[in-house]
């Protein structure tokens, strides 16, 4: 069963955040940063991601990103796994937007950009690292740790006591 945010902080006995119908208070305020958390990660997954690991050659995908998956079949999975969670941020922004708040999308984009920034240290900083960071890889890691942060500080807001 779907709540809004003020009837989930009801129900945990926490204090109410805001309506469900109105983008006032600190719940509906929480909902909107979360819309734009996830309107970012979609438009940040299918551009760069979801859509060249579709449709680019492995010729193209080595030119783009300096590497191809091999084999190519490799890349199309991946690209159909990122339009599989781009359902659940669509879901999750489509639900914020009428004052629930998505439970599941946000487990699912903490889970994600989580693993991403513990992939994106262990090869900066691992043992295994030949090269210091690029300023881009620091910028990636940045990205989806401040990612992770913000959906975590959303999740709070709508569930705090």
């Amino acid at each position: 069963m779907m709540r809004t945010v003020s009837e989930h902080a009801t129900r945990s006995g926490a204090r109410a955040t805001g309506s469900p119908s109105a983008d006032t208070g600190a719940g509906a305020s929480g909902l909107q940063l979360l819309r734009i958390v996830l309107a970012v990660k979609i438009v940040g997954t299918v551009l760069p991601f979801a859509l060249p690991l579709l449709l680019m050659s492995a010729d193209a995908l080595r030119q783009s990103f300096g590497y191809a998956p091999e084999p190519l079949l490799v890349a199309r999975l991946l690209g159909w796994s990122y339009l599989a969670i781009l359902i659940g941020y669509a879901g999750g922004f489509l639900e914020a937007r009428r004052g629930v708040f998505p439970t599941t999308a946000v487990a699912m984009g903490v889970a994600s950009s989580a693993g991403a920034s513990a992939i994106q240290a262990s090869v900066l900083f691992g043992s295994g690292a030949t090269r210091g960071p690029a300023a881009s890889d620091l910028l990636a890691l940045g990205f989806t740790a401040g990612v992770t942060a913000t959906l975590l500080f959303c999740w709070r807001q709508a569930t705090r006591r």
